[in-house]
């Protein structure tokens, strides 16, 4: 897909501009089979299942998270996990 060797999902945060909210989590990867012949297409279906399921593994954790106060933004509008500064989300 697109010559990566593996895909991932993300949770963010919800804004107006679409996919362009700050980033909360990212998924483990999806290891792609570079070999496969399938077209960009092809492949993004194929991949989107093991996607969507390690989103719904992560979703909870993250409403969680956010609940607990886990996740939160400083005065500058800086993403935090607890202590952490996650400019890019966190990654698993």
């Amino acid at each position: 897909m697109g010559g990566e060797s593996e895909v991932r999902s993300t949770l963010h945060l919800v804004t107006t501009q679409v996919d362009g909210g700050p980033i909360l989590l990212i998924s483990d990867p999806v290891k792609v089979d570079k070999n496969s012949g399938m077209s960009l297409e092809e492949g993004s279906r194929f991949y989107l299942r093991p996607l969507n399921d390690r989103i719904r593994k992560l979703f909870p954790r993250v409403v969680k998270d956010i609940a607990e106060g886990t996740y939160r933004r400083d005065e500058k509008g800086l993403l935090y996990y607890g202590e952490t500064p996650i400019p890019k989300g966190v990654r698993l």
